[in-house]
This record gives structure tokens, C-alpha cells and sequence, in this order.
């Protein structure tokens, strides 16, 4: 398929008015294609197989669905179809809505409590604008791996050569662990955090690229499986060591210094501020507030994703000399877009499997600024 198709989507729901709503708030994005409705699940195995739509938007609630035989059943028919599942009672951080992203959703979204057209419409537009925009970037991602497969051309656009490194000296004394992801983030950090044992010093501040309303969903997921506490951060929270805070998903997020002025105790600011590379958050943003504010070392880790957010916050931090910079590696990532943007800029210090950097990342954080630094890693 193309770069940039248009894409075609079936809605499915048994009120008249959701479904109504949905198709006009969808219709005002031009990347859509196509609109499709049906009022019962019936429909959609008889649509499905005719329209083979993009993605289907299927109301929770609809009589006869059950996720856990519904979604399998429906990918079998098309399996390159992506299911956004909304509900009228259930949160995008209820055990309902976690158990159908497992069994292959891609979207939870809860539906408004109005039950006027025009604002449920509004509603509908705001909400499903960042799920088309990240299935535009995920099925354009996945059509440049192929063709870069097949083709086996170089990594980076462009055939210029790598900079000169501006490798780092800090080996120790971190105050801060900085992440960034984007596609494929997720389950890179499912493969990450975990991993960190419970007495791990430093805390931990992340920008992952996702919609409103779903960040939320994944920090709870990682949380119970981690043994650190991780939560969707809040303006205003002074962090502690221990602690993971995931940038809430259509917020930036700023490190700033805390109220009292103390050098050595960090709050996070939520900022609805333009987006930054299109995103929002964005990786560059949470950079730059820490290197502008932070004044300790500071040990940031780029994963995989698309595009090149992240690279400038990294260059602003190194160019402060109180950065150390872990690149996810290519063998490893989803799409080797945002570390692989770090590495041409010779900002990246290493690049490590998903595996191992979490076993580096418990090494460095409790290293002292005479030590080296240097453990075995098996890359």
C-alpha cells in the first residue's frame, strides 16, 4: 500500500446517535477515505470480509460481543484490521479495557455522557483525531520496513555521514533517569521497567508518543508488573527516587525546579503548549526542561520510534556535559527512527538490545563519579 492512502473505516454501534456522531467527527479528517456503519455485530462479519475497512470502531456494548472471541475471530477474517473499542461504561483504565488491548485492540475510548449530536460529534473529533493520526504513522511505518527490507537500503534518509561523537564523560552520580519512546515504546517498556529492581536510586521520568486517554492505561499496566511505582504524571509533583511518571498522553511534560528553589528537588509541569515534531508530548520538550533546570547528571535512554524527537533535547543536555545517552539498537526496535537519529548525531554513548539496557541502566545509576562506569554487557 502507498505512503499516505487514505484510510477506510466501518463504525459500529448499536445507538443510532453515537454512530451518527462518529461518522461526521471522522469525515472532517482528511486521511479518511471512506465511512462505513453498522448497528450490530452481525453486520460487521458480513461488512468485514465486502469493505475490508482499515479500522473498525466498535462499540463495547454491542450486543452478541464478547473480546475474547470477537477480536481473534475478526482478525482472522482480516488480520491487518485495528479494532478501537469504545464504551459508554467503562474506562480506558478499567480490567475490561486492559484485558481487549491483550486480546489485540489497539484503542479504548470512553464515549461522552452527552447525549446531544453536535457535542458528542465535537467530542468524537477531538478524541479519534490522535488514534487516525497514530495508525497513519504505524501503517506508514510498517510499509518503509518493508520496502527497506526488500530494498536493504540504508537506515537514514539521507546518505550524509555520521557526526563527529560527542561521546560523554559522566560515568556517575546520576539524579535522574530520562526516557523517550514513540512506536513501539509500549512494549519496550514493558521489557524495561519491570526489570528494575525495587531500590532502584534514581527516579524515573518518561515521554512515550500516545493519544489523550491512553497513557494512563499503560502505566497501570507496567505498574503491576513492576516492582517500582509507576503512574501517569500530575502538574505540580515533586519526584522521588523509586518512582516512574509517564507523560500524560496530549501533555507536555517539563521538569522544572521545585517551588522552594531547592537545586536538589525536581517538580513536573503539564503543558498544553503547541505540539513539537507533531507530537504532543514530545521527547525534545522534557529534554530541554532538563537541561535547562536540571543541574545534576543525568542518564536519558532513547527507544524506538519514529522520527527524530529526542535527538536536539539529547544535544542541549550533552552540550551542558551532564548527559549520558543509552540508544535502543537497531536489531531491537520496532522502527530504528528516533535512536537511530541520536546515533548519526554521535550523541549516543551506547546502543544496547532492549534486553540489556535495563541491566546497564541499575549499573550506572548507582555508580559514583570516580568509577568507570564499565561493566561486562553482552550485546
Amino acid at each position: 500500500m502507498p505512503l499516505n492512502t487514505p484510510i477506510s473505516i466501518l463504525i459500529a454501534d448499536s445507538t443510532s446517535l453515537d454512530r451518527n456522531a462518529m461518522a461526521d467527527a471522522i469525515r472532517q479528517y482528511s486521511q479518511t477515505k471512506t465511512v462505513t456503519v453498522a448497528a450490530s455485530l452481525e453486520e460487521v462479519f458480513q461488512k468485514i470480509p465486502i469493505f475490508k475497512p482499515d479500522i473498525l470502531i466498535l462499540e463495547y456494548e454491542i450486543p452478541n460481543f464478547q473480546p475474547e472471541k470477537s477480536i481473534p475471530r475478526l482478525k482472522t477474517i482480516l488480520p491487518t484490521l485495528e479494532i478501537v473499542l469504545v464504551s459508554r461504561f467503562h474506562r480506558t483504565t478499567s480490567e475490561e479495557s486492559l484485558k481487549a488491548l491483550e486480546f489485540g485492540a489497539m484503542y479504548f475510548l470512553k464515549k461522552p455522557k452527552e447525549n446531544d449530536l453536535e457535542i458528542t460529534t465535537i467530542y468524537y473529533e477531538k478524541f479519534f483525531r490522535p488514534v487516525i493520526n497514530l495508525y497513519t504513522i504505524s501503517r506508514n511505518t510498517k510499509e518503509i520496513h518493508r520496502t527497506t527490507a526488500l530494498t536493504r537500503s540504508a537506515v537514514f534518509v539521507d546518505n550524509t555521514p555520521p557526526a563527529k561523537p560527542l561521546r560523554s564523560n559522566v560515568r556517575g552520580d546520576f539524579v535522574l533517569l530520562a526516557v523517550g519512546a514513540s512506536l513501539g515504546g509500549p512494549e519496550a517498556l514493558k521489557r524495561f521497567i519491570p526489570l528494575l529492581p525495587a531500590d532502584f536510586p534514581l527516579p524515573i521520568v518518561i515521554t512515550q508518543h500516545m493519544p489523550e486517554g491512553f497513557t494512563a492505561t499503560l502505566a497501570g499496566a507496567i505498574n503491576e508488573k513492576s516492582q517500582l511505582v509507576m503512574q501517569e504524571a500530575h502538574s505540580g509533583e515533586i519526584i522521588k527516587p523509586g518512582r516512574v511518571y509517564l507523560a500524560p498522553g496530549g501533555k507536555h511534560m517539563l521538569i522544572r525546579k521545585d517551588a522552594l528553589g531547592k537545586s536538589t528537588s525536581y517538580a513536573i509541569m503539564l503543558d498544553s503548549g503547541p505540539p513539537v515534531h507533531g507530537c504532543r508530548p514530545s521527547v525534545d520538550v522534557m529534554f530541554n526542561s532538563i537541561a535547562e533546570n536540571v543541574t545534576g547528571n543525568v542518564l536519558t535512554v532513547v527507544l524506538t520510534g519514529m522520527g527524530e524527537d529526542g535527538r536536539d533535547g539529547v544535544r542541549k543536555m550533552k552540550e551542558a556535559g551532564r548527559c549520558y545517552c543509552i540508544t535502543q539498537d537497531e536489531a531491537t526496535c520496532v522502527v530504528y527512527g528516533m535512536p537511530a537519529a541520536v546515533v548519526k548525531a554521535g550523541l549516543s554513548d551506547m546502543a544496547l538490545s532492549i534486553h540489556n539496557i535495563p541491566i546497564r541502566v541499575n549499573e550506572m545509576a548507582r555508580a559514583r563519579s570516580n568509577s568507570t562506569g564499565k561493566i561486562p554487557i553482552q550485546q
